[in-house]
């Protein structure tokens, strides 16, 4: 049953009841497009209906997108919305309009530049997409830490990598349709069983491969490239569309948008969808895809620190007084290299070696006060004048050898290891 028309008007007066704080962009072309920029709550595109409605199935070579600059100076994290057409749909499909191979438009909120979008995702030949020194990029994936486990990289039909796109991430919900439903406990067979999926595409003979049906026709997808997310999309088939206007299934109709554990996002400023949408008004034959926003935490090297890994734990500090301990910067006065280290590690040989309670060039080893508080000392004093000894202790800022190594002991006046005569 069709949504009542005060639902749908609902939708579309919250949309521009507050056009104080609204930006939209007429931008034309194919589908009449309008951009909208909501503060950072929400971005949408609004298109003609009947236009998006009449487009037609056809070959590959026939594909056709568009690019949209997002406005400047607003609160979201994209550049542009990248929408390709696909008339043939792409992989996986198995030649029966199952799959992803319906005619649909994907239409991608990059937060790149197109002309960075264009230059890092490319391919020496496709498809498919071979990973080489070209395709670097596209094969550099951000931290598992930004992204949701609802989001998978699939292999078959030779991987979802796509030059002037990216890399896609599929939902596992969309599982049955992009994945062939008679492999079996051989999977993955020799050859690969999605091969007959594409020889029957391709006009071969029924191989009995068979895809599962993508309903009601839109899909969440991640893009990532060059190591960072880049881009959030909703792929939509023309078969959504006339279930949306014919009422079969709801109108407007929101989908929630896989979401990521830690609410961690590379993207700045630090936004992520909630839930992406579509709604379709009837009286001004007007189509609407867009996506809710809400805040994250971006993902980034802590401000305190001068340097971090892939992970973004602290390796450095900006401050001298500062040092790393479990991937964050925090004041310790004992560090070796920029890493905060324990006070019992002055008690042994190799912390006294290894310059513990270094200050600065003067000072490489250690000892400790009457309190067994760690001081620094000049280089000939503590463990390191001791060979074989492998555990020290300080006292009055005397070095004391308490184990040594081997078959040597200790001797007499704990200053150091001698030969073991009665071994």
């Amino acid at each position: 049953m069709a949504a009542s028309c005060r639902t749908v008007a609902a939708l579309l007066c919250l949309a521009t009841a507050a056009l104080a704080k609204i930006e939209m962009s007429e931008l034309g072309g194919r589908m009449d497009v309008k951009l909208y920029v909501d503060g950072n709550k929400a971005i949408w595109i609004d298109m003609n209906a009947s236009a998006f409605g009449a487009l037609q199935p056809g070959a590959p070579t026939d594909e056709w997108d568009e690019t949209w600059a997002v406005p400047e100076n607003n609160d979201v994290p994209y550049n542009h919305v990248f929408a390709a057409y696909n008339p043939a749909g792409h992989p996986g499909y198995d030649g029966f309009g199952h799959g992803y191979g319906t005619p649909h438009m994907d239409i991608h909120f990059f937060s790149i530049s197109e002309e960075d979008r264009n230059s890092l995702a490319q391919c020496s030949s496709f498809p498919p997409c071979p990973v080489d020194n070209v395709s670097a990029a596209i094969f550099d994936y951000p931290s598992s830490r930004v992204l949701s486990d609802d989001f998978i990289l699939d292999s078959t039909f030779g991987g979802h990598a796509v030059p002037r796109h990216g890399m896609h991430w599929l939902p596992k919900s969309d599982y049955d349709v992009f994945t062939p439903r008679d492999i079996d406990d051989s999977w993955p067979a020799t050859p690969p069983r999605w091969l007959s999926c594409l020889t029957q595409a391709s006009g071969g003979s029924d191989e009995g491969c068979r895809l599962g049906l993508w309903y009601p026709g839109i899909s969440p997808i991640l893009i990532t490239l060059d190591g960072k997310t880049v881009a959030h999309e909703i792929m939509v088939s023309v078969d959504f569309f006339k279930r949306l206007r014919d009422g079969q299934i709801s109108n407007p109709y929101i989908q929630t948008f896989p979401q990521v554990a830690e609410g961690l996002t590379d993207m700045n400023p630090p936004m992520y969808p909630t839930n992406m949408w579509a709604v379709y008004d009837e009286a001004t034959d007007r189509l609407r895809f867009g996506m809710d926003l809400q805040r994250y935490k971006l993902f980034d090297c802590p401000c305190d620190c001068a340097s971090c890994d892939e992970e973004m734990q602290c390796t450095s500090c900006v401050l001298d007084t500062h040092g790393v301990k479990d991937g964050k910067c925090q004041r310790c006065p004992h560090k070796i290299d920029g890493y905060c280290m324990p006070n019992s590690y002055c008690m042994s040989a190799e912390g006294a070696l290894n310059g513990f309670c270094k200050t600065d060039s003067t000072f490489e080893a250690c000892e400790m006060d009457a309190f067994f508080k760690p001081v620094a000392c000049p280089l000939d004093l503590g463990c390191g004048v001791m060979p074989e000894c492998t555990e020290c202790r300080f006292y009055r800022g005397d070095a004391q050898c308490s184990a040594c190594d081997g078959s040597w002991i200790v001797n007499e006046n704990a200053t150091a290891c001698v030969a073991d005569v009665g071994s």
